[in-house]
């Protein structure tokens, strides 16, 4: 295995890195909810406190590193299974992801999971929780379809004894809202990492620096704020005591965070110091736009790891894509209002009128144009469910049917979502129609699958043609 994938599915060297007891506390008690999110800046010591955690308390654990080659599930559960096996214990058959399942993920992530968790069952003999860790979580794509296999098929198949930690820079994202909501989620933030005192003097312990007086300490400590990175700068500098002048009318994280900016600016070829502050100029940018800017033939390679992308401006140009996630994101906070009967049905009037088939059809022969079609899809669907949930909770049948049935002609292979709009029109007395719903999904079922509708949904069939 190269070095290269080995960073990807192992846990970074704990070289140099102290152990943080009231972190790990604190990392105990959010284990009591099923997902633990820790977002903090760079620098701010994440990833090193989830390493250290691990090696301290003992879990299993499985480590794997987002990156932006993350955009597609068949690369996410390729790499998935290397981690797997690089389990200690007996392997792990998992199934592999091959291109007939392009069409139906979500189906394949539910037997891959629940295949994996009950292998790893066996392997773990620790009462300590197993833990799944996505490290640098800020790093998949906004588009990736691996947001929703983790959310839509690893979290409601992961058993007791399972949980999962994020790192990432930022907050958690949209896909993990309802867990939010839900309270399955428990967030640790930036001054929750922040270092003590105690930290600080242990981590100047740890160092290699020559034994320093602790009022030194003591005011570096205080000008850094318990921020981890711009702590291990400061020790790293050849005279501590000469740092502390330079500090003295600098206060608060964003002014530390200037400081060494500014120093590390310093220390940088001068053609690649002037391409970067050229370029900060623009909040997105491509390559080509970049080099005639700079007027630099190396800006291609300075900025190699930054994303390709031009900036649409929505002032002048409406996008589709866009305001169907701004309609989501409305109908989640008005679902979650005590008056928003009225807001969420004018909101998916609005998903209707703006949702009118699959998006991207002009690109549907690449795979990233198939997986975002595919999410944009199931995100309609879902808030259609959801509304036909809503109306349901108040019994407005009419309103629920219309929602449901709205579902079904996105995707016509859900379902659930012909049982509940048989159920709303069995309350609402309308017995005939509930019949041919039901013939039409036993006909797509057997045309498009090969299969007949469920159990449950033949139970449904026959407790309403005999009227029960």
């Amino acid at each position: 295995m190269s070095a290269a994938v080995l960073s990807k599915i192992t846990a970074p060297d704990l070289d140099g890195v102290i152990e943080r007891e009231l972190c790990f506390k604190l990392i105990d008690k959010s284990l009591q909810k099923r997902v633990v999110w820790v977002s903090a800046p760079g620098g701010s010591g994440k990833t090193a406190l989830a390493a250290s955690y691990l090696k301290n308390r003992g879990n299993p654990f499985i480590w794997y590193h987002m990156d932006e080659t993350d955009i597609d599930a068949a690369t996410f559960f390729y790499y998935m299974s290397l981690a797997v096996s690089n389990l200690p214990g007996k392997r792990i058959d998992l199934p592999e992801f091959s291109p007939e399942y392009f069409d139906n993920v979500h189906g394949f992530a539910a037997r891959y999971f629940k295949e994996l968790f009950a292998g790893l069952n066996k392997k773990n003999g620790s009462r300590a929780p197993f833990l799944i860790v996505f490290d640098n979580y800020q790093n998949l794509p906004m588009e990736s379809i691996v947001h929703d296999i983790i959310v839509r098929g690893l979290l409601p198949l992961m058993p007791e004894g399972f949980k999962v930690i994020v790192i990432s820079r930022g907050e958690p994202t949209i896909e993990y809202v309802d867990i939010r909501r839900g309270d399955g989620l428990s967030l640790i933030e930036w001054n929750d990492l922040l270092f003590s005192l105690d930290d600080t003097l242990q981590l100047l312990k740890v160092s290699s620096k020559p034994k320093v007086p602790e009022d030194q300490i003591r005011q570096i400590h205080k000008q850094m704020d318990g921020w981890a990175a711009g702590l291990i700068m400061a020790i790293e500098r050849t005279d501590i005591a000469s740092s502390i002048p330079r500090f003295e009318n600098v206060s608060g994280n964003e002014a530390v965070f200037d400081y060494f900016a500014s120093e590390i600016l310093e220390q940088t070829e001068p053609i690649e110091r002037e391409c970067l502050l050229k370029t900060a100029y623009l909040k997105e940018f491509t390559l080509p736009m970049a080099v005639q800017l700079t007027g630099c033939d190396q800006t291609h390679n300075i900025l190699s790891r930054k994303h390709r992308n031009i900036s649409i401006n929505p002032d002048y140009c409406w996008v589709d894509i866009w305001a169907l996630q701004e309609i989501m994101d409305e109908f989640r906070q008005a679902i979650a209002a005590p008056d928003g009967e009225k807001n969420i049905y004018e909101l998916y009037r609005k998903a209707l009128s703006v949702y009118k088939g699959s998006f991207l059809k002009s690109d549907q022969e690449q795979l990233w144009a198939v997986h975002r079609a595919e999410k944009l899809k199931d995100d309609f669907v879902n808030l259609c469910c959801k509304a036909g949930t809503f109306f349901e909770g108040i019994s407005n049948w009419e309103k629920g049917i219309e929602c449901y049935k709205s579902a079904i002609e996105a995707d016509n292979l859900r379902e659930e979502c012909y049982r509940r709009t048989m159920t709303f029109y069995q309350k609402a007395g309308m017995k005939a129609e509930a019949v041919n719903l039901y013939n039409k999904c036993k006909q797509v079922f057997e045309t498009q699958l090969g299969v007949s509708p469920s159990p449950q949904t033949e139970k449904l069939f026959k407790a309403i043609t005999e009227n029960k």
